[in-house]
């Protein structure tokens, strides 16, 4: 029997291609940081770059930026065409699949 968050999926992804990349989003750290100056187009420009190469990101919000941290992170996904992934605290993960990608996060364990 498949539990509830299986059959209702909430977007593109599925819930369990979703845990899995909380799972690997937890042990990477941010590689774009959101500052005072909030979200611009060079910090979209460099959202964008770091997901066609690495597929899976962090994000992290300072505190002394002025966005709002639960608002902020759908608004920045829809942007730059993502899923969002999580949202912990200052920082959030996103997944776009690439395929300029090295390595493709969700492809690479299902040929096992």
């Amino acid at each position: 029997m498949l539990d509830k968050e299986e059959t209702m999926p909430t977007s593109g992804i599925s819930q369990k291609d979703k845990r899995k990349l909380k799972a690997l989003a937890h042990h990477i750290d941010p590689c774009v940081q959101i500052g005072r100056s909030g979200v611009s187009a060079g910090v979209l420009a460099m959202i964008n770059q770091a997901l066609d190469n690495h597929e899976l990101i962090k994000v992290q919000m300072l505190e002394a930026s002025e966005l709002d941290r639960k608002v902020a992170p759908a608004e920045i996904a829809t942007a730059v065409k993502a899923e969002l992934i999580q949202v912990i605290g200052f920082k959030f993960a996103l997944y776009r699949f690439s395929k300029d990608a090295k390595q493709h996060v969700l492809l690479d364990d299902e040929e096992t």
